[in-house]
């Protein structure tokens, strides 16, 4: 009998009452392709901006978990990936 999967709302609500770090990278690993293919097409295919700008979002999602309510963990991903999108795009 193996356990029920756990939902996003489960894993953030873990991350916040107990700063649980692998339910962060449980999040991490169940969104990452996504929010990887979407970082490349806004990067234009650029692979190496995009993995830094996938590494950076992350990296701000978790200082913003605390910000977002339990409604869906992509939200959170897509909007704060926007911040370094933005700013890597002017630099170039």
């Amino acid at each position: 009998m193996s356990a029920s999967p756990v939902s996003d709302a489960q894993l953030i609500a873990r991350v916040l009452v107990h700063d649980d770090r692998h339910a962060f990278g449980e999040m991490v690993r169940r969104h990452q392709s996504t929010v990887r293919a979407c970082l490349r097409k806004l990067t234009a295919g650029n692979a190496a901006l995009a993995d830094d700008l996938f590494q950076e979002t992350f990296l701000l999602a978790g200082y913003r978990i605390t910000l977002f309510e339990l409604a869906g963990i992509v939200a959170l991903f897509g909007a704060v990936a926007w911040s370094p999108v933005l700013y890597a795009l002017r630099s170039d």
